[in-house]
């Protein structure tokens, strides 16, 4: 009886909070600490809420993944039968697959306080389904600061404190989440996928500025994504597939046309780890270095690491037991991948995790029917190698370009704003005249490569009109003056 006693506060929390579960479609959870291990508790406590359904499937959205790597394309973790994790993307990309969420009847947003952009549009989307589909139910769980917010964007919403007994075990640890934002003209294109037609006008939850929006737009519509009734064009329904900035989705779906979509897929990869790729990035190793610039210089390295290890695993093992055998050949690998990445001044993890998102990216080109291959595979090709990687690149980063203007400062052929070079890049040293950037942060460009304007007018001749190149006093330069400084 005094066990009844004891436990029969927290059972009229929880039947408080079935209650609330079963009677509104849109639920706010207000949690002090709002952790990872608290969303997968209200999963399963919401099951024992048995709502009304053939099999309950819940989908739970975490923070963003929390490795190395951008959020994966697909789900990609069961926590319990019927309970789906997704991150902020991957809930994107199904939705898109699956406008309506058939099979899902219960959505979890977790820790929403933590949110960034990518939240903000999966809420604001599944609003959008939740107005189709009455037995949807959504249930955000955040702290108590933003439960206001929430409530006035979504209707009829309650709000609702998290059950102690949900609370019993203390928080498990979370290491800190590796922010991968991508820029806005990626979010707009997938809403253009999903198929909003004016998003100038979409329902945000919390509104980008307009000026930013349409100058998103803008940038889409250059890239050739869009027509110019703003409708998503074929060539952008391909790089809506792919889990990139549209710039250097353009760059690799143009990289099949030039033979060198294998170098593509790898340079890619190295992009998404090239902040934690260097342990110092001002000691690089000379034998590494590339005239050319830093996107050719991470796809040498790669390549460097990865025969390191592979010749290392073709060399035959002295033990006559296979499965000792085995275990040498994989310590060698790891040994001479370890000796390598200390020998370049590289971060073996990030080299590891490039190598597998190298792998992830291939089989989504594949499947959107991208070949992957290379022509440029018989020594003494380099250099057309190089020129073909650099015409892909400029089919897509036509965008990010700038002028030299004298010292450390450039100017963006985009919107004439006065940029300077990271000292971490290659090109430092020796500013080119014309540069192509990978990344714009706080007014300093990353990732950069020396670029010939001619190719660019060539490539993007719907952007580089005459009258932007009069903007950035360029008229004057004559084609190929892009690999001189004079």
């Amino acid at each position: 009886m005094e066990k009844h006693n004891t436990f029969s506060p927290r059972l009229r929390e929880l039947t408080s909070f079935f209650s609330e579960v079963h009677r509104n479609q849109f639920l706010i959870i207000s949690n002090t600490s709002a952790c990872l291990s608290e969303s997968i508790d209200i999963g399963k406590f919401i099951r024992r809420a048995r709502l009304p359904s053939d099999g309950l499937n819940m989908a739970i959205v975490q923070p963003d993944d929390l490795s190395l790597s951008p959020a994966p394309v697909t789900s990609s973790l069961f926590i319990r039968a019927n309970t789906k994790s997704f991150t902020n993307e991957a809930l994107l990309r199904e939705i898109i697959a699956n406008k309506q969420l058939i099979g899902f009847q219960i959505v979890v947003i977790n820790s929403y306080h933590k949110r960034n952009f990518s939240t903000n549009l999966v809420i604001s989307i599944l609003k959008l389904v939740c107005t189709s589909r009455r037995d949807l139910k959504l249930l955000v769980i955040t702290s108590p600061a933003f439960t206001s917010h929430l409530a006035q964007y979504l209707p009829g919403s309650s709000v609702h404190e998290v059950p102690r007994a949900m609370l019993e075990k203390p928080p498990t640890s979370v290491r800190p989440v590796a922010q991968f934002e991508k820029p806005l003209t990626y979010y707009l294109l997938l809403l253009k996928s999903y198929g909003i037609v004016d998003i100038v006008n979409f329902s945000f939850l919390t509104p980008p500025p307009i000026k930013k929006v349409l100058n998103a737009i803008d940038d889409i519509y250059y890239l050739k994504a869009l027509d110019k009734e703003a409708v998503l064009t074929m060539l952008g329904s391909c790089m809506a597939e792919l889990p990139f900035d549209p710039m250097l989705s353009k760059s690799i779906i143009a990289s099949e046309d030039y033979g060198c979509s294998l170098q593509m897929s790898t340079i890619a990869s190295m992009l998404c780890v090239h902040r934690f790729l260097f342990k110092d990035p001002n000691r690089r190793n000379v034998k590494t270095v590339s005239h050319c610039g830093d996107h050719i210089d991470i796809l040498r390295l790669y390549e460097g690491w990865r025969n390191a290890v592979t010749s290392q695993k073709a060399v035959p093992s002295p033990s006559p037991s296979s499965s000792s055998s085995s275990s040498s050949s994989s310590s060698s690998s790891s040994s001479s991948s370890s000796d390598w990445c200390n020998a370049n001044n590289l971060n073996e993890k990030a080299m590891q995790k490039a190598h597998q998102l190298r792998d992830h990216f291939q089989g989504i080109m594949e499947n959107i029917g991208i070949t992957v291959q290379s022509d440029y595979g018989k020594k003494g090709r380099e250099e057309e190698e190089v020129c073909a990687i650099m015409k892909s690149l400029n089919s897509g980063f036509f965008l990010n370009c700038a002028r030299y203007r004298g010292g450390n400062s450039y100017l963006t052929a985009r919107n004439l704003e006065v940029v300077q070079l990271h000292e971490s890049s290659l090109c430092f040293e020796k500013p080119p005249r014309w540069v192509l950037f990978n990344d714009l942060q706080d007014g300093v460009m990353t990732v950069v490569s020396k670029v010939d304007p001619g190719q660019l007018a060539k490539l993007a001749p719907q952007f580089y009109t005459m009258k932007r190149l009069q903007s950035i006093g360029a008229l004057h330069l004559p084609v190929g003056t892009g690999y001189s400084r004079k």
